[in-house]
């Protein structure tokens, strides 16, 4: 956080679409110095445990559509130009690529975790979630928060169900990018936004109740797949 605000601040105001790309683009050299340290604790307290993989491909590909459908609708929903040109989808794929990974690796690698080893799995989940939210005060609206905590708890909840954090990288990498450009306002549609908000949180609940019991089970015993 303490990153950001002062490159929040030597950048300035945004007025401009490319101004915003930009600054984002500087912040990728904190989050992969954040990365790289995530990687390392990880690596040192799990020695056992891969923490970067590709496991529970078919979990992987299912919540990969989940999670990216959802975000085509805001895409859809929200953009004036489908197509925002190559130099734009360029930049904000690779910086979605460096935010995915770090967040990734320091929330649903990390953090989430040390609170399986501390408390219960759903407390781990919603826990995990809020900080991930709150970590994001500095970077985006009021109105965005409960996306964001919703967005927690669904890539939580896949990773409780074995899907390796490659494939959350992954899905979190494409479901950005379609946020960015689906957050071009005016909506296409009247209450997309809200629309969107509830397919999100529906998605969220239906995923989190069909989340297997043995993934809470292998969880709360502190044996999460890897």
């Amino acid at each position: 956080m303490l990153a950001r605000f002062f490159v929040y601040q030597s950048a300035g105001p945004i007025t401009r679409q490319l101004q915003w790309i930009v600054r984002d683009f500087v912040m990728n050299v904190p989050r992969a110095v954040c990365a790289v340290v995530a990687f390392l604790i990880l690596r040192r307290l799990w020695r056992s445990e891969r923490v970067f993989g590709f496991a529970e491909t078919k979990a992987a590909l299912g919540f990969l559509l989940l999670f990216c459908g959802v975000g085509m609708l805001e895409y859809v929903g929200g953009t004036k130009d489908l197509w925002p040109g190559l130099r734009p989808f360029v930049i904000v794929t690779i910086g979605s690529v460096f935010v995915a990974f770090w967040e990734e690796l320091t929330y649903r690698g990390l953090l989430l975790r040390g609170l399986l080893e501390t408390t219960s799995p759903r407390v781990a989940v919603i826990a995990s979630s809020f900080v991930f939210m709150a970590m994001h005060l500095q970077a985006t609206s009021v109105e965005r928060l409960p996306t964001l905590f919703l967005d927690g708890i669904l890539l939580a909840c896949a990773r409780l169900r074995g899907v390796g954090l490659g494939w959350l990288i992954v899905s979190h990498a494409l479901f950005d990018s379609l946020i960015f450009f689906g957050s071009d306002k005016p909506y296409r549609m009247p209450y997309h936004g809200l629309a969107f908000l509830l397919l999100l949180f529906v998605a969220t609940m239906i995923y989190w109740l069909r989340t297997p019991a043995p993934a809470w089970a292998e969880a709360a015993a502190e044996q999460v797949p890897r």
